[in-house]
């Protein structure tokens, strides 16, 4: 007989091929095959340092921002200066749909560039490959305070950002807790998108750039309860930091340390009046909201400017536009 959930209580020793990949997602057990399933609420949706990933073909298939510490994508092995590697990428990955993080991924290719396309993948492979390239995770704000997530990426040939981080498109909105409540880019119009130097939509938010900052919410530990625990730590880890040490501190709290320092890498160990054990990160993340410097990102309509040395042939061209002629003479 097989249970339909395992929950391993201790990490289990790899063997093989095993000890070079980030993550499993399938495992065999007898004639059963198990999935792994990642823990709720233990990844943030704003992180630092971000990296464009896309499809095996980056003319037809999404692009979209990636967390480079996580196992999100496979690789595509390729140097930027060869152009037929570059028109043709590589893998290597130990079994099918493998993903690892974008250190792994530099490591296992040695190089990687910004492919056209991946050479030995199925065209029903859907899944994503790291690229070099940063990305930017931006947020738009509705006039309620509500966000949602955008990816800007460096987009080649055409838009293909998945509808659901695509600036125009997304209507992910979600809530948040401002630093002063019911103040935010677009509250009032005083405090609207400019005041900011965020860029106004057509449809009335602000789109605005973010960073993030990472700070340890305890820094001693020598009378802290569980109740303390529970109500100031929001962010959940899979279990203790691989290397780290516990140590029972009373009150039926464990934290558990690397480097025998509390800092944002430590966790927290504790249970409810429920009996539900948590293992929360010591970390408070805040998402800051920011502004570009200088001037603004505004689209402008060809048929808007303002010609000088030209010659208006028409203004019945197929898009309603008009046809003009330079008049190098002048």
């Amino acid at each position: 007989d097989y249970e339909l959930d395992v929950l391993l209580e201790n990490d289990m020793t790899c063997t093989g091929i095993e000890c070079n990949v980030d993550t499993l997602r399938v495992v065999k057990v007898g004639n059963v095959y198990y999935e792994f399933v990642e823990k709720p609420c233990i990844q943030l949706a704003f992180y630092r340092d971000a990296k464009r990933i896309q499809g095996r073909d980056n003319r037809n298939q999404g692009q979209m921002c990636a967390n480079p510490d996580l196992p999100h994508a496979r690789e595509a092995c390729c140097r930027g200066e060869r152009y037929r590697e570059v028109r043709s990428a590589s893998t290597s990955y130990l079994y099918d749909g493998e993903r690892m993080t974008f250190s792994t991924a530099a490591e296992r290719c040695g190089s990687l560039c910004m492919f056209e396309n991946v050479n030995n993948e199925n065209w029903w492979k859907k899944g994503y490959h790291w690229t070099p390239k940063d990305c930017s995770i931006l947020v738009k704000i509705n006039s309620e305070g509500y966000i949602a997530i955008v990816h800007d990426t460096d987009i080649a040939y055409i838009n293909t950002i998945p509808y659901h981080v695509q600036e125009e498109s997304t209507l992910n909105w979600f809530r948040v807790f401002w630093d002063v409540d019911g103040v935010y880019p677009g509250s009032s119009d005083s405090n609207n998108c400019a005041a900011n130097n965020c860029k106004a939509m057509n449809d009335g938010s602000c789109l605005c750039k973010t960073s993030v900052t990472e700070s340890p919410v305890f820094s001693d530990t020598s009378a802290i309860s569980v109740t303390e625990v529970l109500s100031q730590l929001f962010i959940g880890a899979s279990g203790p930091p691989p290397g780290s040490v516990g140590t029972d501190i009373g009150n039926g709290v464990i934290v558990y340390k690397l480097d025998s320092i509390v800092d944002e890498r430590s966790v927290f160990e504790a249970s409810d009046d429920k009996g539900r054990v948590f293992f929360l990160k010591n970390v408070r993340s805040t998402v800051n909201i920011e502004g570009w410097e200088g001037k603004i990102p505004e689209i402008y309509e060809a048929e808007d400017a303002t010609t000088y040395n030209v010659t208006v042939k028409s203004s019945s061209s197929a898009t309603g536009g008009k046809y003009i002629d330079y008049d190098l003479e002048s």
